[in-house]
């Protein structure tokens, strides 16, 4: 009996999950993971002046003038890189892409006890702790959530390392460990970017994960 009503409980949570995701789907592109990649391959002059309605922060432009910058990046999307563990691979992509809204559906009303036993959890503090507490339940729909993930994998496919061209100075911030990004192919991608601009500089930290500047805000702010 438990067992029927909990897959019962699963299924309403699937439906209500696509039913958000198929209404809303076609998401302005701004709101991607591929958007942010797009400014950056243009090396354009860019400041997050408003959090978006979905719980992340997107850039706008300054000003309508391209021009070179210098850049750090935290933990970053980079070209040819990878996400964590297999989910860039076609299969499991599509795998994860179509069970996410689930996930997310059923972790809403996560327990601060459960969300410490996530791998992103370690390392953490009380603010780091505080902010993830409300990650599943910020975007207002979850078709944001797989249009980010969809738009990170194919814009690493289709970027090549040219990218690296644009910046007079850039600086990559690696955590020591990432629940969310291949370490390896990131360290990788930056160091085919280091043979094409000698003004690229790795940072790798310790006792890290994705969410660096809430791991070691010091180690941010030293750059500075």
């Amino acid at each position: 009996m438990l067992i029927s009503l909990w897959v019962l409980l699963c299924l309403v949570l699937a439906l209500h999950a696509y039913r958000e995701y198929w209404h809303r789907r076609d998401l302005p592109q701004i709101y991607t993971g591929e958007f942010e990649g797009e400014l950056m391959k243009a090396g354009t002059t860019y400041i997050a002046r408003r959090p978006a309605r979905n719980g992340r922060q997107y850039p706008e432009l300054a000003n309508s003038k391209k021009r070179p910058v210098s850049a750090t990046l935290e933990a970053p999307v980079l070209p040819q890189a990878r996400t964590a563990g297999n989910a860039s691979d076609p299969l499991p992509h599509r795998f994860y892409c179509y069970f996410l809204p689930i996930f997310f559906g059923l972790s809403r009303h996560r327990s601060e006890e459960r969300l410490l036993k996530l791998p992103m959890m370690r390392p953490t503090n009380a603010l780091k702790t505080h902010l993830c507490m409300s990650i599943f339940c910020v975007a207002r729909n979850y078709a944001t959530c797989v249009a980010n993930v969809k738009s990170i994998v194919s814009w690493q496919r289709a970027t090549g390392f040219e990218l690296y061209r644009n910046f007079p100075s850039l600086i990559v911030v690696i955590g020591a460990r990432d629940s969310s990004l291949n370490k390896r192919s990131m360290l990788a991608s930056a160091k085919q970017g280091q043979n094409l601009n000698s003004g690229l500089s790795i940072l790798q930290t310790e006792d890290t994960n994705h969410f660096i500047s809430l791991e070691q805000p010091d180690t941010i702010r030293a750059i500075h």
